[in-house]
């Protein structure tokens, strides 16, 4: 993830269009998984429907492309590490959405790790309060957001998929 970051931030300033980087990211993926799939000739799926498998690859590829787009996004506003670390706090949405809708009770660890999250978020922001504009933030929690709601989603779908075609799936429903 951390050469991702920089070598999408060097394209972008390098006036590459965002979609078009994030297209050649996801195609590149897809194909190394291609490869990776038969190589490791793997059972793909458990009894798994054809609606379960579309379903998977258009809403894990919208938004998880949606969550991609935003971080890179906010990167032109504010920095790479500062909207990586804002992007990573996505725990705390995955947390909030675990007790909504799955009535999940928050322990004490939890809630210690998610106000950690929060507060080195703060702390990567540091000093640069005046010059951080709240767009580029509003972009990187957004992405945050969406890339929670593709982890929640995927926890199901990860129990009747196997991770390398599921990764597969992702990265070319991204594409």
């Amino acid at each position: 993830y951390g050469l991702m970051a920089y070598f999408g931030t060097v394209l972008l300033k390098d006036h590459f269009a965002l979609s078009n980087m994030l297209f050649w990211r996801f195609a590149i993926a897809t194909l190394w998984m291609i490869g990776c799939t038969i190589v490791l000739r793997k059972r793909m799926t458990k009894k798994v429907s054809r609606s379960v498998l579309l379903q998977t690859i258009v809403v894990a590829g919208v938004v998880y492309s949606l969550a991609s787009a935003l971080y890179f996004l906010a990167m032109t506003y504010i920095g790479t590490g500062l909207a990586t670390a804002i992007f990573f706090s996505f725990p705390v949405f995955v947390a909030l959405f675990s007790c909504i809708f799955n009535r999940t009770e928050l322990n004490q660890y939890t809630i210690l790790a998610l106000v950690c999250i929060c507060l080195g978020v703060a702390l990567v922001k540091g000093h640069q309060t005046s010059s951080v504009g709240m767009n580029g933030t509003l972009i990187a929690i957004a992405g945050a957001f969406f890339y929670a709601i593709y982890i929640y989603r995927s926890r199901h779908i990860s129990t009747l998929i196997d991770p390398h075609f599921l990764t597969l799936l992702v990265c070319s429903g991204t594409m």
